[in-house]
């Protein structure tokens, strides 16, 4: 999601004519492919976070302003103090063994000089994320709610449900037309909940036995990914019930969310 935003900005301050560069380790081609670099924008790619915090420190005094995005690029302010927007959105993922947040006492004292002291502003996504950030950080100065925003332009663009056929990787073909759909929309990982949605989908299908689960996102979480898949084989449910769809475009989403009769978020964070 927050690639998105940052593409969304860069081809807006492109249109402003203001320089602007986007440094990451990674950009899907789908964003690739809408990111304007005929302009003002450039990207650049580095292969691994040391590489990222070496370029960084070379290049961040030649902008008026730095927006980082999620955590943990808050640490790129060691020692390279500027001003700086922190879209925090969602405060870090720290749990212990028993899936219990962090207190604030438990946060390394690094996190909380850098943030309070090298941070200019920070955004956060909803009341609930700001309290969480607050709880953590012991600081609520210079924070500000920004909440995530719906792309009403492009989701209404489409009138009707292409007929089109998902391929869960080894299992059948499924024409969604002919399923009752739900679907769960995130990045598989433990803080999006997808073991909730499976549960439910469980109890769903004894009732309504066209019932197919979509989890639709990047799936590359080993360990929760067989912890999925273990709790689906205890119950029974294959892969033609539950489809890992791993990454998809806009309009491979777009198609998926009007295919869908209900679309689920349990997810932790928000």
């Amino acid at each position: 999601g927050a690639e998105k935003v940052i593409v969304r900005m860069a081809n807006y301050l492109t249109t402003k004519h203001i320089a602007n560069t986007i440094l990451t380790t990674d950009m899907n081609s789908d964003l690739r492919e809408r990111l304007d670099q005929r302009g003002e924008t450039r990207l650049m790619l580095c292969q691994n976070w040391q590489e990222l915090t070496f370029v960084y420190s070379k290049i961040y005094q030649d902008f008026d302003v730095v927006h980082l995005h999620n955590w943990p690029t808050p640490m790129l302010t060691y020692g390279n103090r500027h001003p700086t927007i922190w879209s925090c959105n969602e405060p870090p993922q720290n749990f212990d063994e028993g899936g219990r947040f962090l207190e604030a006492e438990e946060i390394p004292q690094e996190w909380n000089f850098l943030v309070k002291n090298h941070i200019n502003r920070i955004v956060l996504a909803d009341k609930f994320n700001k309290s969480r950030f607050v709880k953590l950080f012991g600081c609520e100065k210079n924070t500000s709610i920004i909440p995530y925003g719906i792309d009403y332009d492009f989701f209404a663009a489409q009138k009707e449900v292409d007929d089109d056929v998902i391929i869960n990787g080894g299992g059948d073909p499924i024409k969604l037309k002919e399923k009752f759909v739900i679907s769960h929309i995130a990045y598989v990982h433990p803080m999006k909940n997808q073991m909730e949605s499976l549960k439910s989908f469980i109890q769903v299908k004894k009732k309504i036995k066209n019932a197919v689960l979509l989890l639709v996102g990047q799936n590359d979480h080993g360990e929760y990914m067989e912890e999925l898949r273990t709790h689906m084989r205890a119950n029974n449910i294959t892969i033609n019930d539950v489809i890992f769809t791993g990454f998809v475009t806009q309009e491979e989403l777009r198609n998926i969310m009007y295919a869908s009769d209900v679309v689920i978020h349990p997810v932790k964070e928000q």
